[in-house]
């Protein structure tokens, strides 16, 4: 009896131990980040966010690491204290770094950066929030609305070239279109048209009878056949050099299949 009662327990033991192994090595809670120093720093791969002055204060941030074989490698999460604390905290922005090999596109998340290792995609948390106190609701109104906006956060963030380099983007100016650049079996690179065109500053028709597009600005106006053009993701892609030959736009392409548009 005794025998039985020492088995059992060893097996008991076991599955105990192999239960929270397993469940370790699926989610490792980092806790809570410090941020006195004003800066945030990768813990899965390198890059760098200032924290702004003002809002240190305010921020309570914490990370959680997965395994490198699931899709989401990192999340970093910005929850803003305020003074009053029988308020819960609000989630102000969640950042999310993911393995590109097991990532897809989600309407919930906006895309951030993306290398040729990474992508990173950012939540903001809907502007809603009970905040007594007005110095609270000053401050959170202020970075919520700051937060929303995309190349605001990436005005914080620093990423090194040499581990996350930009590829496949197109660049026109100061906007930038991350992974918009379709290349065929035939390393034919194609961006997409209207996106561009109204980068440029151009207006953008679709004309349903002709089934034609209508380009036009000050003046100028083409109308640009479908039959030219490639539709993926229920968008039409035209090849770089039609904002040269038609749009009179300097075109520039890299090494790494970028393609820059000066206006």
């Amino acid at each position: 009896m005794r025998r039985g009662v020492l088995r059992s327990t060893a097996c008991l033991f076991f599955a105990l131990v192999f239960s929270v192994s397993v469940f370790a090595s699926a989610s490792q809670k980092a806790g809570r980040i410090d941020i006195s120093d004003g800066e945030l720093r990768g813990a899965t791969c390198n890059f760098t966010m200032t924290i702004p002055e003002d809002l240190r204060g305010y921020l309570r941030v914490y990370r959680s690491i997965l395994p490198t074989n699931t899709r989401m490698m990192e999340q970093i999460e910005f929850y803003f204290f305020p003074i009053n604390k029988r308020t819960a905290p609000p989630l102000l922005l969640s950042i999310n770094v993911y393995d590109k090999r097991f990532f897809k596109e989600t309407k919930q998340w906006q895309l951030l950066f993306e290398s040729d290792n990474y992508v990173f995609t950012v939540y903001t948390s809907p502007r809603k929030s009970a905040l007594d106190y007005t110095a609270d609701r000053i401050i959170y109104s202020y970075y919520a609305d700051k937060f929303s906006d995309i190349n605001f956060i990436r005005g914080l963030m620093t990423f090194p070239e040499e581990e996350n380099v930009i590829s496949k983007s197109v660049f026109i100016g100061s906007d930038v279109l991350y992974d918009k650049v379709f290349t065929t079996q035939k390393h034919k690179l194609y961006v997409p048209l209207r996106v561009c065109c109204e980068s440029l500053g151009y207006t953008v028709l679709w004309n349903s009878t002709s089934k034609n597009i209508n380009i036009s600005k000050n003046g100028f106006a083409y109308v640009l056949k479908t039959d030219d053009l490639i539709l993926r993701d229920e968008y039409y892609y035209v090849q770089p050099s039609f904002f040269m030959n038609i749009l009179g736009a300097n075109i520039e392409i890299d090494e790494r299949d970028n393609v820059y548009i000066v206006k």
